[in-house]
């Protein structure tokens, strides 16, 4: 929630007529201040993350960002930064994430969890520092991105993650989430015993959703997340976007689709039969 009004608008909707429980909040997009008004008078009761964001659009200004205050960095830069032990990156994502936080509380948000675009939380270094800032701010739960490796019907669909190189970020972010798992426990924080989203992103339909819970039934685990990206791609609010990677991204045709999906009655009668209780990230 926050970086375009589509989105913000398709959320709500989700939540209310569909099967949407939680969301994240982007504190820096364009539309932040209008999905706050929209949280706290429509979405009471959202579970709400902060969707931590150093890769796009403007921030303050410090080393993550240019002479304009645009970030300038992506995940692949972070990370070897981070190997390298930069420190004065480190301090700046720590600064931000904390800034971030605030800039939340201050609009009289409440966040129950935390996430990241463009996954730089699952950067270790970046992943510890969140943790410590969780522990200090009293959230229990942070994403890890462990998806497992799962199968989907019908069968050639399990071709779009090699085809999309999705694959590889799949591999990459699970490997991530073996050493993260070990700074989860070491600061007694919480996260889901398995997320999906991550080699079917931007494809989130049905069949991939149902089969995801289908994977979760099998191996028994008793808590899982399933992240979408609904919107509406065409918002006559939307008049700009904080990049042109994001707004390539928000209006596309699958942004509306992954919305009928989360309202589809066929997806809510699949979820009843299985007896899945849908529940908030604030009431886990």
């Amino acid at each position: 929630m926050g970086f375009s009004y589509g989105s913000v608008e398709a959320i709500k909707d989700a939540s209310l007529e569909g099967i949407a429980t939680s969301s994240s909040l982007v504190v820096n997009g364009d539309a932040s201040l209008f999905a706050c008004r929209i949280l706290k008078t429509k979405l009471k009761k959202i579970g709400l993350g902060l969707h931590v964001n150093i890769t796009d659009g403007i921030g303050k200004k410090s080393i993550l960002t240019d002479e304009k205050g645009i970030y300038k960095y992506n995940f692949l830069s972070l990370f070897w930064l981070s190997l390298v032990k930069r420190r004065d990156i480190i301090l700046a994502v720590e600064s931000d994430i904390k800034e971030q936080l605030k800039k939340a509380g201050s609009r009289g948000i409440k966040i129950d969890h935390i996430n990241s675009e463009r996954y730089v939380l699952m950067i270790p270094a970046f992943f510890e520092i969140a943790c410590k800032i969780a522990r200090v701010n009293k959230i229990k739960y942070i994403r890890l991105s462990n998806e497992p490796l799962f199968r989907v019907r019908p069968f050639l669909k399990n071709l779009k993650p090699i085809l999309n190189l999705n694959i590889i970020k799949f591999l990459l972010l699970n490997f991530l989430a073996k050493i993260n798992s070990r700074i989860l426990r070491r600061h007694s924080l919480k996260c889901a015993d398995a997320m999906y989203g991550i080699l079917y992103t931007n494809n989130m339909d049905e069949e991939v959703i149902q089969s995801a819970i289908i994977d979760g039934l099998k191996r028994k685990l008793k808590v899982i997340e399933i992240f979408t990206h609904p919107g509406y791609p065409r918002s006559r609010r939307d008049k700009s976007y904080t990049s042109q990677r994001l707004k390539k991204y928000l209006t596309q045709k699958n942004r509306r689709k992954e919305l009928e999906v989360l309202k589809s009655s066929r997806l809510k009668t699949f979820l009843k039969e299985n007896k899945i209780d849908m529940v908030s990230y604030r009431n886990l």
